[in-house]
């Protein structure tokens, strides 16, 4: 059985792997060792591809505007999702369990339906083309179930902690970032 399964695994295995080494070793070659044959090894290192792709192709831009939104993107989602999950653990208030149901159905609503609105309001407000609206519009779903994880981590902490926090002056954002978002 252990033969069986080395003699299917390893040219599966191979299949995989081979398209990465591929890239890898076509990233040192020239453009005519590349096409000349697909074989993934070769006797000359080309190691100033990579500066070149970096200053011809501007990569030092690019990686920088991948990071402004990946982080913009992170920041704004777990800030609103951890925020809404906050307000639904920890306040009691009319309309809640409607808003549960309208969370469960969004769960059954494909992400298609989403985007169409999220790029009309990031042109209204006059951010499409730029950083800031990639990252808002990456960020622009609530995932309801990251809103429901916080809601139940929210919902199971005590209300001693909010308490006290409100007798030394700190009001609901305070309390939210300094407390609750730590501890979750």
């Amino acid at each position: 059985a252990l033969i069986v399964s080395a003699a299917v695994l390893l040219p599966l295995a191979v299949v995989w792997i081979y398209p990465f080494v591929w890239v890898f070793s076509s990233s040192v070659q020239s453009t005519a060792e590349i096409f000349g044959s697909l074989n993934p090894f070769t006797s000359t290192l080309r190691l100033d591809n990579y500066a070149r792709a970096w200053e011809e192709a501007n990569m030092g831009r690019y990686f920088l505007n991948t990071v402004f939104v990946t982080a913009v993107s992170i920041l704004v989602s777990v800030t609103v999702n951890a925020l809404l999950g906050y307000v639904l653990g920890s306040y009691v208030f009319p309309g809640k369990k409607l808003i549960y149901v309208l969370l469960a159905l969004v769960v059954f609503l494909p992400e298609g339906y989403t985007v169409i609105p999220i790029f009309d309001l990031i042109d209204t407000l006059g951010l499409s083309g730029s950083l800031w609206g990639i990252a808002l519009a990456e960020a622009g779903g609530v995932s309801v179930i990251v809103v429901l994880l916080f809601t139940g981590y929210f919902a199971q902490l005590p209300k001693e902690l909010e308490e006290a926090a409100t007798m030394d002056g700190a009001g609901f954002l305070r309390i939210f970032a300094r407390i609750y978002l730590p501890l979750a």
